[in-house]
C-alpha cells in the first residue's frame, strides 16, 4: 500500500464518521421531538377521557329525564304520583 491510498482511505473514513455524527445528531433531535409529541398526546388523551366522561354523564342525565317524562305520560289519570 502506498501513502496516497492510506491518505484516501483516511479521508473516506473521516467523511464516514462525519456523516455518522450528522445522522446521530438528526436521530437525537427526532427522538426529542417524539418525546415532546408523546407528552402532548398524553395531555390530549387525558382531555379526551374527561370529555368522554362528561358526555356519558350528560347522556345518562338526559336519558333519566326522558324516562321520567315518558313514565309520567303513561300513568293513568286516577293514579297519584
Amino acid at each position: 500500500m502506498n501513502a496516497d491510498h492510506l491518505d484516501t482511505a483516511g479521508r473516506a473514513k473521516t467523511r464516514h464518521y462525519q456523516k455518522l455524527a450528522s445522522e446521530l445528531k438528526k436521530f437525537s433531535e427526532n427522538v426529542g421531538e417524539t418525546r415532546n409529541l408523546f407528552t402532548k398526546l398524553e395531555a390530549d388523551l387525558l382531555s379526551m377521557r374527561t370529555l368522554a366522561g362528561l358526555h356519558a354523564a350528560q347522556f345518562m342525565a338526559f336519558t333519566r329525564m326522558e324516562d321520567g317524562v315518558n313514565e309520567s305520560k303513561n300513568k293513568p289519570v286516577n293514579q297519584k304520583s
